[in-house]
C-alpha cells in the first residue's frame, strides 16, 4: 500500500498530502 512512500511524504508534509 505505500508504508515507506506514505511514512516519509507524512513526514514531509506533517500530514498534509499523505493519505
Amino acid at each position: 500500500r505505500g508504508s515507506k512512500r506514505t511514512q516519509a511524504d507524512i513526514e514531509r508534509t506533517s500530514g498534509r498530502t499523505g493519505l
